[in-house]
């Protein structure tokens, strides 16, 4: 049975800990992810792997949020692409 697509969720610290446990689990239940993460080689890697494993669209966005400016600079561009976030987590 194939999951239903059911929207975006934007997920910070995406490859490692709690962060990483959340990408599995929203992945499972078929979320679209906006990864946020510092570690562009663990992002693509991990883009990789869930975009072969399971039927969803991943953004990676490699910022880190420590500098000044950074939200903003993922508001826009998730803005540009025209997605509407359904979940945050930070």
């Amino acid at each position: 049975m194939k999951k239903k697509k059911q929207g975006w969720v934007l997920i910070t610290g995406a490859t490692s800990g709690i962060g990483f446990e959340f990408v599995k689990l929203f992945a499972k239940k078929g979320y679209n992810l906006i990864l946020v993460a510092r570690n562009r080689q663990r992002m693509h890697g991990l883009k990789k792997k869930l975009e072969s494993f399971f039927d969803i669209k991943v953004v990676v966005l490699i910022t880190d949020l420590s500098v000044d400016g950074a939200a903003e600079e993922i508001y826009d561009e998730i803005k540009s692409r025209g997605i509407f976030v359904e979940y945050l987590i930070n």
